[in-house]
């Protein structure tokens, strides 16, 4: 229970889409105790946890609005239509239009998260629930991006990020993996050699598109 409350305080007074991190480890480790440990005490210390998270959390924002009044307030400004009016127009759009933005910034990383999502649902990776839950936490967050309202903009994906890199390095490990099996040891190095170029090269651009 104290891991769940810890952490379920730190993911939702830290950023407002933390919480979409804290449900989809949750709902995890809710199956694994269900499906796995068939332990129906250690689910309910998973929920205990999580609840009382919930409430911590908004007792820490009601106390940091100064109270329940301001608290309301800001509520109600988060809910006003006429706050969103810029973010419909600039950050909206069909889903694939974020997925595009995600190619514009980074190719190479996107399609490397994208071959990891496929090794983490296939499970051959060592570490097959790491990875899965890794998976669904990017993924939730993608989605979110693509097919929310009014969050077509890459700050969203910010709790993500890690998660986005695991699966890249992944799926640059199953390319690897593929190559060791399939080649003999001196293609293998030279086609290692020229991942690791493309690699430093994808780098190099990430770095000139987030600082232009």
């Amino acid at each position: 229970a104290l891991p769940s409350f810890f952490t379920g305080v730190v993911l939702l007074v830290t950023k407002e889409t933390g919480g979409l991190t804290f449900a989809v480890c949750g709902l995890w480790l809710a199956g694994v105790w269900i499906w796995q440990e068939k332990s129906v005490g250690g689910l309910a210390l998973l929920g205990l946890g999580g609840a009382a998270s919930v409430l911590a959390a908004a007792a820490i924002f009601v106390a940091a609005s100064g109270g329940f009044a301001p608290a309301r307030e800001v509520l109600v400004h988060l809910g006003d239509p006429s706050r969103w009016v810029w973010q419909r127009e600039h950050s909206s759009g069909p889903w694939y239009q974020f997925i595009y933005l995600m190619w514009l910034v980074g190719p190479l990383s996107l399609l490397f998260s994208g071959l990891g999502v496929v090794v983490a649902a296939r499970g051959s990776a060592g570490f097959p629930g790491a990875a899965r839950v890794v998976a669904l936490n990017a993924l939730a967050f993608v989605g979110l991006a693509c097919f929310g309202p009014v969050f077509q903009f890459l700050r969203v994906l910010s709790p993500a990020n890690a998660c986005l890199a695991l699966l890249a390095g992944l799926g640059v490990w199953e390319v690897a993996r593929l190559a060791r099996r399939h080649l003999p040891a001196m293609p293998f190095r030279l086609a290692m050699a020229a991942l690791a170029m493309v690699l430093l090269m994808e780098c190099v651009q990430n770095y000139n598109t987030f600082t232009s």
